[in-house]
């Protein structure tokens, strides 16, 4: 999949035509990450959306104990960060995102993402909306974790750890 590709695909960004997206393309920053690196950490300024190219990223927390906590897995295609840098400037990274083996990660940064809104005002309704399903996702991960019982929680875990292996 190359940075074209990838752009198509991605839900803030599908108002813009071809020709746009050509433009944008070459706003892009690519980045290659080894196994285990740490593409952004906690409480660091949030001013890049990142587009996962290939490999796999993980989306996480850590408990006071230091515990792991995996809030996500990103797969090639995907978007990430993209709610810390959307509206404010000042944001920082609620999270961790670290890589689960090589990866090539394409960066756009804010200021051109705010840009290309102001350029094309019926964007907001598509901002709306991926935001709105991301909120349903997380809302929809806290119900299961309170109210599913044990049993499926961890069948959905071992489905999780073989979509890992197959990478």
């Amino acid at each position: 999949m190359d940075e074209f590709d990838i752009l198509k695909t991605v839900p803030l960004l599908a108002f813009l035509t071809d020709q746009e997206l050509r433009e944008i393309k070459p706003l892009l920053i690519e980045q290659l990450y080894e196994k285990g690196t740490f593409i952004f950490r906690e409480g660091e300024k949030a001013e890049w959306f990142y587009f996962l190219k290939s490999g796999a990223v993980k989306c996480l927390k850590f408990t006071p104990e230091g515990k792991e906590l995996i809030l996500r897995i990103l797969l090639p295609g995907e978007i990430f960060c993209c709610e810390a840098v959307t509206f404010d400037g000042t944001a920082v990274h609620p999270g961790n995102a670290q890589t689960l083996c090589p990866a090539t990660i394409l960066k756009l940064s804010r200021k051109v993402y705010c840009d290309l809104l102001q350029n094309h005002p019926r964007a907001a309704c598509q901002v709306i909306s991926y935001l709105g399903s991301r909120l349903k996702e997380s809302q929809d991960q806290v119900k299961s974790i309170a109210l599913d019982p044990a049993e499926k929680r961890i069948a959905a875990y071992r489905q999780l750890q073989q979509r890992f292996r197959q990478l």
